[in-house]
């Protein structure tokens, strides 16, 4: 079932899925806000009769009123918004000299042989009109339900998926045997924490020293108050999921990412430093000598 078709099945009569202008997507529309882009942005050839007939009557809805890329994109799913990747630009088409699967961001199409008893497939394949996750393309076109004993052949299945989904895959016992056609992006970009940065990086540019003291004493007051109120085990599940979470957020970040990251905890650990007060920085400094110093910067 599309996601589309979600809605109709609880009866809601709004289209919150709506239609989205997926080849208006590029860098230079990113901050894009104006009229409601061409009807060709939406890719109306590639749909259905009916889908079709939908998105005309939907776009004619859309007459008059703004189209803000930055909303439209914020507008789903704030936490992948924020912490995944997002492929931008136009596709880089490669053939041959692939090299390593791990430096490819995008969509593959290749060709994969499934591992022999793998209780939770990861790959999907559409068999006989219907989505299925098989351990063999012969069981699956011919719905065969007894033991398999197909060769390697017979087994694998060529099909086009995000690169993700096929890492995960060879991590789990699949082997990739061809490559025809990778397409991937040159860059990948995550939207709303770039924003999120600059919005940040305005407002503390903006407000006084008097106010950024009083912002970071009142930080400090609560953040103490929360720790002071919570019980040992709260806080050791709290510092084990942020150790849990700062470790995946380390792993997903390129190297330039990582650069700017250390660049901001630099200049924000020299930023505090400058504006705390003697009293401050004398107890700072016995933090340190006595090896408690809860606000040690983090690269």
């Amino acid at each position: 079932m599309s996601l589309s078709k979600i809605p109709g099945c609880f009866e809601f009569s709004e289209l919150k899925k709506s239609f989205f202008p997926h080849l208006f997507n590029s860098k230079e529309n990113q901050s894009y806000a104006g009229p409601f882009p061409d009807p060709k942005y939406f890719n109306p050839d590639d749909m259905s009769a009916a889908a079709r007939a939908a998105f005309l009557e939907w776009q004619k809805g859309q007459e008059g009123k703004v189209f803000n890329f930055q909303d439209e994109m914020l507008s789903y799913c704030r936490y992948v918004n924020k912490y995944c990747r997002y492929p931008v630009g136009h596709p880089k088409i490669i053939t041959d000299q692939f090299g390593d699967l791990n430096d490819h961001f995008g969509i593959i199409k290749c060709k994969i042989l499934p591992p022999r008893g793998l209780y939770l497939p990861v790959l999907p394949l559409r068999s006989n009109g219907k989505l299925m996750f098989p351990l063999c393309r012969i069981c699956s076109e011919e719905l065969i339900q007894s033991p398999c004993r197909h060769g390697d052949d017979e087994r694998s299945f060529i099909g086009t998926w995000v690169t993700e989904e096929v890492k995960l895959a060879i991590q789990k016992g699949y082997q990739m045997l061809k490559m025809p056609q990778p397409p991937r992006k040159k860059k990948c970009l995550r939207i709303k924490q770039q924003q999120d940065r600059e919005s940040v990086q305005r407002r503390r540019e903006a407000e006084s020293t008097e106010e950024r003291e009083s912002r970071q004493r009142e930080n400090r007051e609560r953040e103490q108050r929360r720790r002071e109120a919570e019980s040992t085990p709260e806080r050791e599940t709290r510092q084990k999921e942020n150790r849990e979470r700062e470790v995946r957020r380390r792993e997903a970040e390129s190297t330039p990412e990582r650069e700017s990251r250390q660049r901001e905890n630099r200049e924000r650990e020299q930023r505090r430093r400058e504006s705390e007060s003697t009293p401050e920085r004398e107890t700072r400094l016995q933090q340190v000598r006595t090896g408690r110093n809860p606000t040690r910067m983090r690269t």
